[in-house]
């Protein structure tokens, strides 16, 4: 099949690190073309079948979706992105589309989204189109969608979807649970299990000199550097641990941070790296992670098996769900944000190390290959 996958990332790099890797175990029998409009996120080789469809950037900001490219206007650079998605169908004659959270979110992409789909429709008529979602699906924030998207949203699933693919597993979140509208959807709902992002060969080298048993924080990628900043100051006192003796921290910086940051090493072995594409495989090698609740992280999380604590951000509504949901299973040890200084995240550290690994949780973690052979049974 020739495969056509639309992902906007506007704030953060979790929808683009989720859809990266479901391109990625598409590619492995199908031709695959990603969007790449929001700001460059490091990600491991593309496969030989996988490829990148360069878009104008824009990023959410205080001032709205703006075009990151200095001369261009917030207007020119949405005619470019429309004009560069109809090419790109044309071109490409899709076999199968994907769209990452529209219309359960992303309706600032409302105009763009459904020109390209119906692009589609006039050449592609048959070709079956799925919504892409993450596991837990918070309210959408009101001033970017419609009034009533209960409505909305459901209107245009029957219009112009064919059905849902749910990057969840059941069995410990359904789409419903926090969004009730979605209880009676008017196209076919899939479940395919987390998206874990894949880690070839072996786990790479740690930064900094770091040897194995080390603690990983890191911010997410919407984070503001406040969680790697608690963490530093948090150190001295975690490390009391016997199962920290002679470890390091390793401090993943903001991946959007303004400033340019090199791996460095700091007193107390604290090392200090940029955001990277190897953070996964860093993670098999840790004994401890500390992080908020973004969906890629948790998976990585519960795949890799290491012990972790969470605190999840309180304006990302998706992480409060995400992170309730795995400390009631005793998978993670969680620290509200509002809690957080360098006294409850050093106890919740010390507590996470004396629990048992995240090993034997059951969550089906096989979305990104699943996600393919649904694609290839069709709607």
């Amino acid at each position: 099949m020739n495969v056509l996958f639309y992902c906007q990332h506007l704030s953060g790099t979790g929808h683009f690190v989720r859809s990266y890797e479901i391109c990625r175990a598409l590619a492995e029998r199908h031709d695959v073309w990603l969007t790449d409009g929001g700001r460059h996120v490091p990600r491991p080789a593309r496969p030989p079948r996988m490829r990148l469809l360069p878009l104008e950037r824009l990023a959410r900001t205080e001032r709205g979706v703006v075009a990151l490219a200095p001369d261009k206007a917030a207007d020119e650079a949405w005619t470019l992105r429309r004009a560069a998605l109809a090419a790109a169908v044309e071109a490409i004659r899709p076999d199968a589309v994907l769209i990452e959270g529209f219309p359960f979110s992303k309706w600032d992409l409302h105009d763009e989204v459904l020109a390209l789909l119906e692009s589609l429709r006039f050449l592609r008529p048959n070709a079956p189109v799925w919504c892409s979602r993450r596991d837990v699906i918070p309210p959408a924030r009101v001033d970017r969608v419609p009034a009533d998207i209960a409505s909305a949203a459901p209107g245009v699933l029957a219009e112009w979807f064919d059905g849902v693919l749910v990057h969840g597993d059941p069995a410990l979140a359904t789409i419903e649970m926090h969004t009730p509208w979605a209880r009676d959807l008017p196209v076919r709902v899939e479940y395919t299990g987390m998206v874990c992002e894949r880690v070839d060969g072996p786990p790479p080298p740690l930064p900094g000199g770091a040897s194995d048993g080390c603690v990983l924080v890191s911010g997410g990628g919407a984070g503001d550097g406040r969680l790697q900043a608690v963490a530093e100051r948090a150190w001295p006192r975690a490390r009391e641990h016997p199962v920290l003796a002679g470890a390091s921290m390793i401090v993943s910086a903001p991946p959007f941070s303004a400033s340019a940051v090199e791996s460095t090493a700091h007193a107390d072995r604290v090392i200090r790296t940029p955001f990277d594409a190897a953070f996964a495989g860093w993670m098999r090698r840790a004994a401890l992670s500390v992080s908020h609740a973004g969906y890629n992280t948790c998976a990585t999380v519960l795949a890799s098996g290491v012990r972790a604590v969470l605190v999840p951000r309180s304006n990302m509504s998706d992480q409060v769900a995400r992170a309730a949901l795995l400390a009631e299973r005793g998978l993670v040890k969680v620290v509200p944000e509002d809690d957080l200084n360098e006294h409850t995240l050093a106890r919740a550290i010390r507590h996470a190390l004396d629990a048992p690994p995240t090993t034997g949780h059951g969550v089906n973690l096989d979305g990104a290959s699943a996600t393919a052979r649904l694609l290839e049974r069709g709607p």
